[in-house]
């Protein structure tokens, strides 16, 4: 039964995709998305020459030198850029 409501919600989500538009993209036209997260608990820490690459090595981001938290969301603790490095320097978690 299961099985046959899921196949169901499937096909549905599906259709509703479909009158969307939402396959409509090349997905190599887009490109990779995502997040980067970093994160410490209870500790301070620091980050450095972060990179992520592709299945294939080559760099997909790469912080590069840093000025700023700009391109960065936080949530706990103190976060800042201190002579290029992403600094956690409060014990919050």
């Amino acid at each position: 039964m299961l099985s046959s409501i899921w196949k169901k919600v499937c096909v549905v989500a599906s259709l509703a995709l479909a009158s969307t538009g939402a396959f409509a993209a090349d997905p190599a036209a887009v490109g990779p998305t995502g997040s980067v997260g970093l994160g410490t608990w209870s500790t301070q820490v620091e980050y450095k020459d972060i990179k992520v690459t592709g299945t294939d090595g080559k760099a997909i981001y790469e912080t590069g030198v840093l000025k700023d938290m700009k391109e960065w969301a936080t949530e706990n603790g103190e976060w800042k850029v201190k002579d290029g490095v992403i600094v956690q320097s409060g014990e919050d978690t």
